[in-house]
């Protein structure tokens, strides 16, 4: 059964299938992303170049993270039980985060386990865990933020 990540295109829950994805590659201004599907066909996702409103994934870091947070989407489709073939859900898009980019290691002879007692909240090693936004950048100075808007995909 073919697997689906749902994602927001210009306001509408659109699937995208990433079951037999093969390759993805984005072009260097990050506003055409090509997924590459066994035996043959793609899909390219399209985002607006740089503007005030629109932050494509344009500079070399934000290129691999979008890259490698795909990948991450393919592999949670792939490991998904067959009769839940849409990530992460029917009613839920894709909220453009990925895994943090570096592993967690604990120091030699530190414990990895956080107790209940202690904040988590507050603390380095758990703010280290959590899902990180995809970032794009638009037009004008510091225009840095989350990527897209995603206007199509082809």
């Amino acid at each position: 059964m073919a697997k689906y990540l749902n994602v927001n295109v210009s306001g509408v829950q659109t699937p995208l299938k990433i079951s037999d994805v093969m390759t993805i590659v984005a072009n260097a201004a990050g506003t055409a992303t090509v997924l590459t599907y066994a035996g043959s066909g793609t899909t390219t996702i399209n985002i607006a170049a740089a503007t005030a409103i629109s932050r494509p994934p344009s500079s070399a870091t934000q290129n691999a993270l979008w890259v490698r947070a795909l990948w991450e989407q393919v592999i949670k489709g792939v490991a998904r039980p067959w009769n839940l073939p849409m990530v992460p859900s029917e009613t839920v898009t894709w909220d453009f985060t990925a895994s943090p980019s570096t592993p967690v290691v604990p120091a030699a002879g530190a414990r990895s386990y956080i107790s209940q007692s202690a904040n988590p909240a507050g603390s380095a090693s758990f703010a280290s865990k959590q899902p990180v936004g995809l970032l794009g950048t638009g037009t004008g100075a510091g225009n840095v933020g989350a990527i897209g808007p995603i206007f199509s995909i082809t």
